[in-house]
């Protein structure tokens, strides 16, 4: 792995800290200029035998199932990871698979992305500009939509030669929503579902265990209502805790989960403002750096869950794979089917599990073993995975891989 040097070079992603003080049109010039720029010089590097990945967060499951898969096929080609975070700080596991870490913000991320031929991103770079036609871009879109994209999104048009879903109703949504041709989405499965799959068969990691304390594990996976990105935008209302539940609070939470004999780690959003972590009998709450830090990806610690509690997130649908329990904790319905609305309409009548919009229904079903609340809504899990499924079988990734070679014909050894 090798890190930058140098100045940064300008990052169309997102400034840090307090935007320009500048007027709102001369930034957007601005803005305008220097992604045309971009596409001038991106038409006129020639393109060599090198891949980019960035993903969002950095180092997520989807880049890794996926460079896991593509170094089975493609050993020893270039690889570069572009990054928002300290290129230097490489996971043990993703090193291992020979790869050059780059701040995506640095001149020589940028020269990575002008040279590649074979582009993969799980939500676009660089402020999606036009691009050269020598590039191929696959999209790793993050996550299967329950809550509605942005029509004819520049992500789409730009940077999606390829993408790749987990069923039909899903490449039916996308092209619609996205005006992509059907051929160019397949229905391959997402790459982190191999990883859930896996981790199944796997011993629970120590870092797991030693949250958990003897109790069964529970993850609680809550989307975002404020984001707090390069933007601020609102979907839904915003509780003011980490669960995104009205009147919920860690101390009543923490003893709810204990006097159960379980456990639950609460990860917010990567986008959603940051909560201090905590540890404590019955409650966890990480952020992505806790997870890092303790050697874990997101979809490894979702595979060792007995149950996964979330709302409008898409990680419903990928826990499906494992048909374990999931419970629907939702207090914003109306407003948020007003803010940004859903796919499936009227959404209750999708979600295969409890739907609780309180503190107290939420203690209700708790209160309810685990092995009982599969035994109710099993029929509904296995319906619903397969209306969201194709495959369950843990190969997504690979099967990604071999249809890059295939349909993208500038990717590094393709036709």
């Amino acid at each position: 792995m090798a890190a930058a040097e140098g100045r940064a070079a300008p990052s169309l992603e997102g400034a840090e800290g307090k935007p320009p003080v500048s007027p709102p049109g001369e930034r957007a010039a601005r803005r305008s200029l220097l992604l045309l720029l971009v596409w001038l010089v991106d038409v006129c590097i020639p393109k060599s035998d090198l891949v980019v990945i960035r993903t969002f967060p950095d180092f997520d499951d989807q880049g890794r199932e996926f460079l896991r898969a593509w170094r089975e096929v493609h050993p020893d080609g270039p690889v570069v990871w572009l990054v928002e975070g300290d290129p230097s700080l490489v996971p043990p596991a993703v090193a291992a698979l020979g790869i050059t870490c780059l701040a995506a913000s640095s001149h020589a991320g940028w020269w990575a992305y002008l040279r590649a031929s074979l582009v993969v991103h799980t939500r676009g770079l660089y402020g999606v500009p036009r691009r050269s036609k020598a590039k191929c871009f696959v999209n790793l879109w993050h996550g299967m939509p329950v809550k509605r994209l942005y029509h004819n999104a520049a992500v789409a048009q730009r940077q999606t030669d390829l993408l790749t879903v987990t069923s039909e109703v899903h490449r039916t949504n996308l092209s619609s929503t996205w005006q992509i041709p059907p051929d160019r989405i397949v229905v391959e499965g997402l790459p982190r579902g191999d990883r859930l799959v896996r981790a199944t068969v796997e011993p629970m990691p120590e870092a797991l265990a030693a949250e958990a304390r003897g109790r069964r594990l529970c993850l609680w996976l809550p989307t975002y209502r404020t984001a707090s990105w390069y933007r601020e935008h609102h979907d839904g209302r915003d509780f003011g805790n980490v669960f995104q539940l009205p009147g919920a609070t860690v101390e009543g939470v923490a003893a709810m989960f204990a006097a159960n004999g379980l456990h639950v780690i609460v990860k917010p959003h990567p986008i959603a403002p940051r909560h201090p972590p905590i540890s404590m009998p019955g409650l966890t709450v990480w952020n992505e750096d806790d997870l890092t830090a303790r050697g874990l990806t997101l979809y490894e610690a979702l595979g060792h869950a007995e149950l996964l509690l979330t709302d409008y997130s898409s990680v419903w649908i990928d826990y499906l794979l494992l048909g374990r329990p999931i419970v629907f904790t939702i207090g914003d319905q109306a407003e948020y089917s007003e803010s940004r609305g859903h796919y499936f309409t009227p959404l209750e009548d999708y979600l295969p599990g409890p739907f609780v919009e309180t503190l107290d229904g939420l203690e209700a079903v708790i209160s309810t073993p685990i092995d009982d609340l599969l035994e109710t809504w099993g029929p509904a899990l296995a319906s619903s995975r397969a209306f969201h499924h194709r495959y369950a079988d843990g190969h997504s990734a690979e099967r990604i891989v071999r249809t890059v070679a295939a349909r993208c014909a500038r990717s590094p050894r393709g036709p």
